[in-house]
């Protein structure tokens, strides 16, 4: 069963039987308006909300619709495709991929209600990154936090964190299964490193991460598939 993807704001929104429905792994809950989500033949009941997080607060702050949310609870019962390339999101019913089209493979590992993955930097210190698609920018926390400074901040939020803006670095590099990733990473503030310390990580990963891949999330195999594409 395939869905179309926007990306807004950096986070991928499907369309699923006309809800637009924000999927982000770093959520650990579900919620809708409607109190459901429809998933190929499969109907879920979902809560309105999670804590201040409701469709009303999402479609403020990303200025269109958003009619729900779709976290691990509903994700991790599937192994499912994402390519934010060519706009889609898929799940799988059965194993319709061939692994060799697939350069890396990640180990999936529990972080607490979330999942993670293991990375090295270039001075191969071991690191450990949350995977949130619903993030638009990918966060390091200080001790990690080498590499040029940019004149900019950016801007972001989170429901239990409010606005806030953080320090960015430009063209910072790690290694996933051996692949040298580049990109811009962002300091976590304190509010938030707080969080990623309470879950024994080093930082998270968001857009700037994903849209360099075709990836393949196998909850079954505990493990992530990726095809790097730019």
């Amino acid at each position: 069963m395939d869905y179309q993807i926007s990306i807004i704001n950096g986070v991928p929104v499907a369309n699923i039987n006309s809800q637009l429905i924000i999927i982000d792994t770093g959520s650990p809950v579900s919620f809708s308006a409607s109190r459901e989500i429809k998933l190929g033949a499969e109907t879920i009941t979902v809560a309105n909300g999670f804590g201040t997080a409701n469709s009303n607060y999402l479609s403020q702050k990303f200025g269109t619709t958003i009619h729900g949310l779709m976290g691990l609870d509903i994700l991790m019962r599937k192994d499912f495709i994402f390519n934010y390339s060519e706009g889609y999101f898929a799940i799988l019913e059965t194993e319709i991929f061939e692994e060799s089209d697939f350069s890396i493979q990640i180990p999936l590992k529990p972080s607490g209600a979330f999942i993670s993955i293991d990375a090295k930097d270039l001075n191969q210190q071991k690191l450990h990154f949350l995977l949130d698609t619903g993030a638009e920018h990918s966060y390091i926390n200080k001790d990690f936090s080498f590499g040029k400074i940019s004149s900019q901040s950016i801007e972001d939020f989170n429901p239990f964190l409010g606005d806030f803006k953080a320090e960015l670095i430009e063209d910072y590099q790690y290694k996933v299964d051996g692949l040298t990733i580049t990109q811009n990473i962002a300091i976590a503030p304190s509010t938030l490193e707080n969080i990623l310390t309470r879950f024994k990580v080093d930082g998270l990963v968001g857009y700037d991460f994903f849209k360099k891949f075709k990836l393949v999330f196998q909850f079954s195999k505990n493990r992530i598939l990726g095809k790097y594409i730019q």
